[in-house]
């Protein structure tokens, strides 16, 4: 019995294994399109729990007395300006005592939070909030402010109005809600 006519094939071609991988990598793809992509609604719940985290924290630095950092003090209070339109906003020392932001050296920036410095938050825009102050020249904002004596809410440099915050996932239009009570101070969603 000869076995000198055929050959014994082991292991695999590399057209087969070209096929292989390129078929794990349309699955990959399809997986990591599904996931990062745009309609995950939980994606939009984290961007508002970021936002409902500072506004808290901003809360508790004021009413707690922190000091602010470059300036050594204890400002008047700390605030928190949402400018709609934009994934921006930022967290403030209120140096001046006026209840509302008003720039440096007034007031000192905290910190500067952007949804675009999160690769999966970087559809989320601040759509609206209400209610918003528009100055001229300038474009619109929210400003809340808590002051450090007596925790009292500012919303606008005013003690009469709620704060309604909505937030917006760009690619999928899906919208949330934070409304801030200024009389409680309790956040809902």
């Amino acid at each position: 019995m000869s076995t000198h006519g055929t050959r014994f094939r082991a292991g695999f071609t590399i057209i087969e294994l070209l096929i292989v991988i390129a078929i794990i990598g349309l699955l990959s793809s399809l997986v990591i399109f599904q996931f990062a992509g745009s309609n995950n609604p939980n994606i939009l719940r984290s961007a508002q729990s970021i936002l409902i985290e500072d506004i808290r924290t901003t809360m508790s630095w004021a009413q707690s007395g922190k000091r602010e950092s470059t300036t050594g003090t204890v400002p008047h209070g700390y605030g928190l300006v949402l400018y709609p339109g934009t994934d921006t906003y930022t967290i403030y020392a209120d140096l001046n005592a006026d209840n509302q932001y008003t720039k440096e050296p007034d007031d000192a920036v905290v910190k500067t939070v952007s949804f675009e410095e999160d690769e999966l938050l970087s559809n989320m825009v601040i759509e609206s909030c209400t209610p918003e102050i528009n100055q001229e020249g300038n474009p619109p904002l929210c400003d809340l402010f808590i002051t450090r004596s007596n925790g009292i809410i500012f919303v606008n440099a005013a003690q009469n109005n709620d704060l309604d915050i909505v937030i917006k996932h760009l690619k999928s239009q899906h919208i949330e809600t934070i409304t801030l009570h200024r009389t409680t101070g309790q956040l809902t969603e």
